[in-house]
C-alpha cells in the first residue's frame, strides 16, 4: 500500500502486508465470519473481530519501507483490543457472496 492515510486494513494472508509512504494506518484480522481469501463462510461464526492479541505472533507483521530501522514504525499499528467493531451478519446483508459483501460495507 501506498501514500495511503488513516485506513484501517482487515487482513487474512499469510505473507507480510508492506506499506510505504503511509501514515496512522491500523490492522486488523479480517472477520472470520466473511470467510477465509475468496470462500465466503456460510455460518456466522464470529460477532466481534479478535482482540489484538489474537492478530500478533505467527500472523504476519507489517513491514514499513519508508522506516527501515529497529525500532518501531509511528505509520502503523493494530486495531486496538478494547475497539468495539460491530461486523453485520450475512442474513443483513441479504448475500454471501463477496463481491456483493464488499460493495455493500465499502464506501463508493
Amino acid at each position: 500500500m501506498h501514500t495511503s492515510d488513516k485506513v484501517d486494513v482487515y487482513v487474512d494472508i499469510t505473507s507480510n502486508p508492506i506499506i510505504e509512504h503511509c501514515k496512522n494506518i491500523r490492522f486488523a484480522k479480517y472477520p472470520a465470519k466473511y470467510g477465509s481469501g475468496s470462500q465466503v463462510c456460510a455460518v456466522d461464526c464470529v460477532s466481534r473481530l479478535p482482540p489484538l492479541h489474537n492478530l500478533q505472533g505467527n500472523n504476519p507483521e507489517p513491514q514499513d519501507f519508508s522506516h527501515i530501522k529497529a525500532s518501531p514504525s509511528p505509520n502503523w499499528t493494530f486495531v486496538s483490543s478494547t475497539e468495539d467493531i460491530d461486523w453485520p451478519s450475512l442474513e443483513s446483508l441479504g448475500t454471501t457472496n463477496i463481491e456483493d459483501i464488499l460493495q455493500k460495507l465499502l464506501p463508493v
